[in-house]
């Protein structure tokens, strides 16, 4: 009899909970739209090829050493030229180094995004909030997920003008080696 008591009251609450209905129908649109960016910024992320940026940072320190180390070495001045290009070249030493810890804070930040936005989601399905916070709560999970965006795509962007400027850079510096090599 306790049995059926138990079943029966676990019924009425089952049903009592399926009729409460969420008071936030479009704050909960708002987040889900918020997760699929994020869902979209991770896949952006999971394509960096880090693998490529390490290799290409160790060639790159590789050759501006080896240029640096001669041109320290002697007493000659520069050309303009050759000064001009290894200064263009330096200057990729800076995002080759900074690259490797912007992609592993920026992934951090897209699980603690979308930590929050599940979080906040489940809260607003349940009714879980005070009416009075839920406007400034979601303007604020749209705020940051906006900022998570836009830093993975400025990590993406800044990743392929990395390669494109050391592409366009490493010729001549190859060029500049074997002189270098064949001219002591």
């Amino acid at each position: 009899m306790r049995i059926v008591k138990a079943f029966g009251f676990i019924a009425i609450l089952v049903l009592v909970s399926a009729c409460n209905e969420t008071k936030y129908p479009n704050e909960i649109q708002t987040v889900d739209r918020l997760i699929a960016q994020i869902d979209s910024a991770q896949k952006i992320h999971a394509g960096i090829d880090t693998t490529g940026i390490k290799e290409g940072n160790r060639i790159f320190s590789q050759k501006f050493n080896f240029v640096k180390a001669n041109y320290t070495q002697t007493a000659d001045t520069l050309h303009r030229k050759e000064a001009l290009l290894i200064s263009n070249y330096r200057d990729l030493k800076k995002p080759y180094d900074r690259f490797n810890d912007q992609y592993s804070v920026n992934a951090k930040e897209l699980e603690f995004s979308k930590g929050q936005l599940l979080d906040l989601r489940h809260d607003l399905e349940h009714n879980l909030l005070d009416t009075n916070f839920v406007k400034r709560m979601v303007e604020s999970e749209i705020e940051a997920t906006e900022t998570v965006v836009a830093e993975t795509k400025r990590l993406e962007n800044g990743r392929k003008t990395m390669i494109e400027k050391n592409n366009e850079l490493e010729p001549r510096i190859d060029s500049l080696i074997n002189y270098i090599k064949t001219n002591p």
